[in-house]
């Protein structure tokens, strides 16, 4: 096994790092692996990162700062003085998507587009314009940049941020690291389903109706759909495409589970590695309590790293 996070991903081209929650160590780890990868990198998100301060919450936030010879995906009306390398079509809230080339040591923000082919397209722009590999941002709120299509290798910051407080780290490290890896469904459903978002009155009453025990739903599976099932006292297997089609909290679904709706799914993602970071918002915590929680909801399936530190765990 490695003994740094960076020579675990080398091999690999796209790698996504998704965090669990807003400031669970994200961008401290898209910052330790711009520097260690050997590049050129190009830096892509769907959305925006990077900024100053959470816009949500105002908190200071580390800044994203690429080494030289990387491009970086954003907006041109974030992009300032910064050189251009690549105009794509796509446009967002805040303009057109630009590649471009930001200044060694100086913060940059990276602002993608909203949607998955859109943000396909730059990262194709961005190997045609010459970079080894690519890193993509992404958030449970935003988990589509980690789906097996998409990446290569999935980083999974797993901060203490996600908690509540120090009694309830290790809990909410598990369940929201659960509802990434969930398991992998190979049977043939009794009932298919195209769309559920939107429709779960009518998905839950066709899979009661029919007394449906293996359900495939195509599109997202939603947090109203598990409570609707779980309502009415409905026991399943229900199958979605990967964990990024599920739309749901981490604690609906293992609410759902112990209620006997049994989440599963066709491809598991491509996770390599957990992060660790004691930093939480409201309260003090400790790397070691931040590690520790992160390890138990690894459960010896990944390493874990600080990258503060330099400790992993196998």
């Amino acid at each position: 096994m490695p003994a740094d996070l960076a020579a675990l991903v080398s091999p690999h081209r796209v790698v996504t790092v998704v965090g669990l929650a807003k400031n669970a160590g994200k961008t401290t780890v898209i910052n330790h692996l711009l520097e260690r990868l050997e590049g050129p990198v190009g830096l892509a998100s769907l959305g925006l990162d990077g900024e100053a301060r959470d816009q949500l919450t105002g908190l200071a936030k580390p800044r994203v700062r690429p080494p030289a010879g990387s491009l970086v995906a954003t907006a041109d009306g974030l992009a300032g003085e910064l050189r251009v390398a690549a105009r794509l079509p796509y446009r967002t809230a805040v303009g057109q998507v630009v590649l471009v080339e930001p200044e060694p040591g100086r913060p940059a923000i990276v602002s993608g587009p909203a949607r998955l082919d859109e943000l396909d397209g730059t990262v194709q722009a961005l190997f045609a314009a010459g970079m080894r590999r690519v890193l993509l941002e992404g958030a449970l709120a935003r988990l589509g940049t980690a789906a097996r299509e998409r990446a290569d290798a999935v980083v999974v910051a797993a901060g203490a941020a996600a908690a509540r407080g120090p009694d309830d780290i290790e809990r909410a490290l598990r369940l929201a690291v659960e509802a990434l890896a969930l398991p992998v469904e190979g049977g043939t459903p009794g009932l298919c389903v195209k769309h559920a978002a939107g429709f779960e009155a009518e998905v839950a009453g066709r899979i009661e109706a029919g007394r449906a025990t293996h359900v495939e739903v195509a599109g997202a599976v939603t947090g109203p759909l598990l409570e609707l099932l779980m309502r009415r006292g409905i026991r399943l297997r229900l199958v979605a495409a990967d964990a990024t089609h599920v739309l749901a909290q981490p604690q609906q679904v293992a609410r759902a589970r112990r209620a006997g709706v049994e989440l599963m799914v066709r491809r598991p993602l491509p996770i390599v590695a957990l992060t660790a970071s004691p930093f939480h918002p409201d309260v003090e915590l400790t790397a070691d309590q931040a590690f520790a929680a992160a390890a138990a909801a690894a459960a010896g399936r990944w390493p874990v790293f600080d990258v503060v530190s330099g400790r992993m765990s196998a």
